[in-house]
């Protein structure tokens, strides 16, 4: 959005900026269908250390086939589908899914407890909602009180009635049409922390990505740059994990490095920077507790 201007001052940048939403946008093709489709989308570290990368060819079949699973579930546009995953690859497929779909993607954070999913999914009335298998029993506490959602989960072969994600993506089909959105059809449904009274939900449209767009390239000096990697520690599930990192490098056709962590660790954190060569780190202010001496 901005590289064309990369050397401007911040003046000439304020006073020459117009924004130029299109007629549709769809955050779901503009972050996988529009890309390259052999290019490095997704580093993925896996907690036992393994690595697997992911190209952008991948997101889109794994989405297209994730949102014909969820329309198998009934989920259709404007339905709420909650994403309650860490950094993994399946987190980014179910928010591109829901998208492609016209439905509304809802960011969970997997430290929840019961209580605070309960409230959150019956608040915005979630058709269906993901977790991996350490979430799955505070996922089926919650399903059980609350009618008609569904839990899919990531890794495993869950026992009826709860659906293992794998089965379900390996019967849909492979290509989807997707919906036709505009820069305000809803697309993402995250709560405040309630930290002053219950949690809010805050409804954003398509072009909620869009928005972050500016601020996200002068933060990096006109991203993209040729070779640029992100990370970030932040959960995805945060608006700052989500529209600071993942989905502005994706829209941008920059590969991101994903890793489960739910404790910030600052040797670790260099380890994988080294080793993932990332050069564009988004780092919320608690990440800058320093490294031991080694």
């Amino acid at each position: 959005m901005l590289s064309h201007a990369r050397g401007a001052t911040y003046d000439e940048l304020r006073s020459g900026f117009r924004w130029g939403l299109p007629e549709r946008f769809n955050m779901g093709t503009a972050c996988a269908d529009e890309q390259a489709p052999s290019a490095l989308a997704l580093v993925e570290q896996l907690p036992d250390g393994t690595v697997r990368e992911h190209t952008f060819g991948q997101l889109t079949d794994g989405s297209d086939r994730l949102a014909n699973a969820l329309v198998g579930l009934g989920v259709g546009p404007g339905d709420r589908v909650g994403v309650a995953l860490p950094q993994r690859l399946e987190t980014g497929l179910a928010h591109l899914a829901a998208w492609k779909l016209g439905a509304v993607s809802v960011p969970l954070s997997g430290l929840f407890g019961p209580d605070a999913l309960r409230f959150r999914l019956g608040d915005a009335d979630a058709r269906v909602v993901l977790v991996d298998e350490a979430g799955l029993e505070r996922a089926a506490e919650v399903a059980a009180q609350l009618d008609g959602l569904q839990v899919v989960v990531v890794g495993g072969s869950p026992a009826a009635p709860y659906r293992g994600y794998d089965d379900l993506v390996a019967a849909a089909a492979g290509r989807l049409e997707a919906a036709e959105t505009t820069p305000d059809t809803p697309g993402l449904l995250i709560y405040t922390s309630g930290t002053t009274g219950q949690p809010k939900g805050a409804l954003h449209g398509h072009r909620v990505l869009l928005g972050h767009l500016p601020g996200y390239e002068l933060m990096f000096d006109f991203f993209p740059r040729a070779n640029d990697r992100v990370w970030t520690p932040a959960d995805w599930a945060w608006i700052g994990g989500l529209m600071d990192a993942l989905m502005p490098a994706w829209f941008h056709g920059v590969p991101v490095v994903g890793a489960a962590r739910h404790r910030f660790d600052p040797d670790w954190a260099l380890d994988l920077v080294r080793a993932h060569r990332v050069r564009a780190a988004f780092l919320p202010p608690r990440a800058r507790w320093p490294p031991s001496s080694s």
